[in-house]
């Protein structure tokens, strides 16, 4: 049972995160546990009462569903100073969510595909994220322009649920997904696209990387589908069985170079942008298609 769990029904005070009387358990403390259990209100004000409180766990309940809002407003989040686990089942369409370190977050959204999280930085300074894991069909999570994330996986997931990376995120090591898709404006040291079944269904993970991500060391497919639309070089494709890459949507000026590619057997690389802008400096061809225009 968590140390401290939202109700937010003080008359009054209704929905205020800094008002004791909100709590079962009071307010939250230092390496407290905390809860936004099923049926519990809105966070309306108050939104940084607890900004430097560092916290051992938060976890929403999966049928944590205001009637409108959820946690925090755009632009003013609800924070913490840090977060050592994050356990996010929550239905509500509306979260904002910031802490100056979230150790591990884990979005698990059941059904709840029409849930929206998003991480905003902190009025302290900044947002590091270690690790992210979305697991199952769980909506939209979104990661703001310039703050640190480290890695993030979507597995099990459904073709709904979608992680948004923004531009100039530092430090970011990995991006993967077996289902699901990412949306990223920062190439990640390693990227991989992987296919998986869900309950019974084939699922494509898919990365889109976006123009102006920057330059991409390793990008691994096998059975899922990068979209890659960026200007920046990629060092390596691993392009293995069931895997496509596709640059079709990339539209912009000046020679993109992919220094390695290997492309294996029942894989598909398609440089056909228009431009003839693509040039692979050394291709290993494994028996992979490869399709498209080169300078």
């Amino acid at each position: 049972m968590a140390d401290h769990v939202w109700n937010g029904t003080d008359p009054g005070n209704e929905g205020d995160l800094g008002v004791a009387a909100n709590w079962t358990g009071g307010l939250p403390i230092a390496a407290g546990d905390v809860w936004f259990p099923d049926g519990s209100q809105a966070v309306t004000a108050g939104f940084a009462a607890l900004s430097a409180i560092n916290i051992a766990s938060l976890n929403a309940g999966p049928d944590y569903q205001p009637a409108t809002g959820g946690l925090g407003l755009a632009g003013t989040p609800v924070e913490f100073g840090n977060i050592t686990a994050l356990f996010w089942n929550s239905g509500s369409r509306s979260n904002y969510l910031s802490a100056k370190v979230i150790t591990s977050a884990t979005i698990q959204g059941g059904a709840q595909t029409a849930s929206m999280l998003n991480f905003e930085d902190h009025s302290g300074g900044g947002l590091d994220i270690v690790e992210l894991d979305i697991l199952g069909p769980s909506g939209v999570v979104s990661v703001p322009d310039s703050v640190i994330l480290r890695s993030a996986v979507i597995s099990d997931a459904d073709d709904q649920t979608r992680l948004v990376v923004g531009a100039s995120v530092s430090n970011l090591d990995r991006l993967a997904a077996d289902s699901g898709l990412i949306q990223t404006s920062t190439a990640a040291a390693v990227m991989e696209a992987y296919g998986n079944v869900v309950d019974g269904r084939q699922q494509i993970g898919e990365i889109r990387v976006l123009q102006g991500s920057g330059t991409a060391p390793l990008v691994r497919i096998a059975g899922g589908k990068i979209d890659y639309r960026s200007d920046g070089d990629v060092t390596l494709v691993e392009n293995w069985p069931g895997g496509v890459f596709d640059a079709t949507r990339q539209s912009a000026a000046g020679v993109v170079t992919i220094a390695t590619l290997e492309r294996y057997s029942r894989s598909v690389t398609d440089l056909r942008n228009g431009l003839g802008n693509f040039t692979v400096t050394n291709d290993k061809n494994k028996g992979g298609g490869l399709i498209g225009n080169q300078p």
